[in-house]
């Protein structure tokens, strides 16, 4: 995925602690991601060139995805209000407002202008779309081939019973349901000799590399010469091998996610809450930073 442009980075969060409210987080996940926001992604954009774009707009349908990535873009709204000669946040009420009459108007059109007349300006886009391949929905997910759903129905999001299989195996311990998962490629045997079957974890990467292709044209095609910043939400194990199959030359593996959870603080963790690894592309060059560590990789992976 070589940027002719400039460059592009990627960040791919995990949303942050589910809960039954409305907005599907808790109020403790509201506090991580206004932390890691103020942490992370401000200081990234501060550093970054004027005219870059800031896009979060890619999640899962699950609504907890969709809040994260809304609440943080309103976080970033609040700790850049004094700074609007540098800055133009794009919110969903702003983008939506841009036009009167839609059957007149284009909405997309209102705000590639909007964007071209702030050309000096770093612009937050914060519009989370829903993107089908990061779903681990029922119906949702089974439209993708070879991608099993992890989950039943969308509202109580009822785990499948290779979910629920698996995580009994290991004692409801996610980390290591994450090597099995990837040991047995997406099938387990039940003690009656029964197999069931998940998402295979190539098939998982398949879907991210390509939601973040389609993200990554979309905004070429809408901001061309713009340096980007593109973000999407979406869920553990599934970001997990994906940041290992980034830094292992295309290779999942037990020891690879085990290399990649320790990275330099010798964890022994999946993702985190809110927490990302932080892709760059430039001309021919791409590189992964997760976990204080830094590892180059073949842009052809994407």
């Amino acid at each position: 995925m070589e940027n002719e442009f400039g460059e592009t980075s990627f960040l791919i969060h995990r949303h942050t602690k589910k809960g039954p409210t409305e907005t599907g987080i808790t109020p403790e996940g509201e506090e991580i991601v206004r932390e890691q926001t103020k942490k992370h992604i401000l200081e990234m954009l501060e550093k970054a060139e004027p005219g870059t774009i800031l896009a979060m707009i890619g999640s899962s349908d699950a609504i907890r995805t969709k809040s994260t990535s809304r609440l943080s873009g309103q976080e970033i709204k609040t700790l850049l209000a004094d700074k609007q000669d540098e800055y133009l946040f794009l919110g969903e009420t702003e983008i939506n407002s841009l036009t009167e009459d839609k059957s007149q108007e284009s909405t997309i059109h209102k705000l590639q202008e909007q964007v071209a007349q702030n050309q000096d300006k770093k612009i937050v886009i914060n519009y989370p779309l829903y993107l089908k391949e990061l779903s681990i929905i029922q119906g949702e997910a089974k439209n993708i081939e070879n991608k099993p759903e992890w989950k039943y129905n969308k509202k109580k999001e009822t785990a499948s019973p290779y979910t629920n299989e698996l995580m009994e195996m290991n004692n409801n311990n996610e980390y290591e349901a994450v090597k099995n998962w990837i040991r047995n490629e997406g099938k387990i045997a039940t003690p009656d000799g029964q197999i069931l079957e998940g998402p295979n974890p190539q098939g998982v990467v398949k879907e991210y590399r390509q939601s973040l292709q389609r993200l990554n044209n979309i905004c070429q095609k809408l901001f061309p010469g713009r340096p980007l910043i593109i973000q999407e939400t979406g869920h553990s194990w599934e970001i997990d091998v994906f940041i290992d199959y980034l830094t292992h030359e295309g290779k999942i593996s037990e020891q690879g996610f085990e290399e990649i959870a320790k990275g330099n603080e010798g964890k022994e963790t999946i993702i985190l809450e809110f927490e990302s690894p932080v892709i760059k592309l430039s001309g021919n060059t791409a590189s992964i930073t997760y976990r204080g560590k830094t590892y180059n990789f073949n842009p052809e992976l994407l």
